[in-house]
């Protein structure tokens, strides 16, 4: 009897310790659970203001971008505005700055960069509203790279696509000034 007594005595304080943790486990959790909250959705709202607003920094280094092109700096234009679309991939300025970056390269003379930076505009912001400007740049610079094929398939196109604007008015008379260049009268040969 006084073995079970000494028994049930060492269960009970088992059992007593055991609460104890428990409770202390128990008033941890709640703060715990706080320290960790789950991070919450952003509204729509939230989400439309985040990819439509840069940062305060972001839209300046934009501007200043902008004032590097019109001042012909097209290099440091063109880092900055790179930089811009990497730190702001969907705001509603990055066809902008995209547009930009392959305009840098076109006055540049860099006519193979230049195609691709508008490729790459073409590809990404399909609706963007200077992409019949894009392909008409595209159109010259494969012109004058030599390539007068490639650049006749894209001025066409581009006459195909948005005609009666004022791309379409550029792109046919360059197609003519280029046909014109193609019937040069032969060389007479002297005798």
């Amino acid at each position: 009897l006084k073995e079970m007594t000494v028994e049930r005595d060492l269960q009970q304080a088992k059992i007593a310790a055991i609460e104890k943790e428990l409770r202390e486990l128990k008033a941890k959790i709640p703060t715990e659970e706080k320290k960790v909250e789950p991070e919450r959705p952003k509204t729509e709202v939230e989400t439309k203001k985040t990819e439509e607003e840069p940062t305060q920094d972001n839209q300046r280094l934009y501007d200043d971008a902008q004032i590097d092109f019109q001042e012909k700096k097209y290099s440091l234009a063109r880092q900055k505005f790179e930089k811009f679309i990497k730190e702001n991939p969907d705001h509603k300025l990055a066809p902008n700055a995209q547009f930009w970056i392959a305009e840098t390269y076109y006055n540049e003379k860099k006519y193979e960069d230049a195609i691709l930076a508008y490729e790459t505009l073409i590809k990404k912001y399909p609706k963007y509203d200077r992409i019949r400007v894009a392909m008409l740049k595209q159109g010259y610079s494969f012109i004058e790279l030599g390539d007068k094929k490639t650049g006749k398939v894209i001025l066409e196109r581009v006459i195909e696509r948005y005609p009666r604007t004022n791309e379409a008015e550029q792109a046919e008379k360059k197609l003519a000034e280029l046909l014109s260049q193609n019937k040069k009268p032969p060389v007479k040969k002297k005798k």
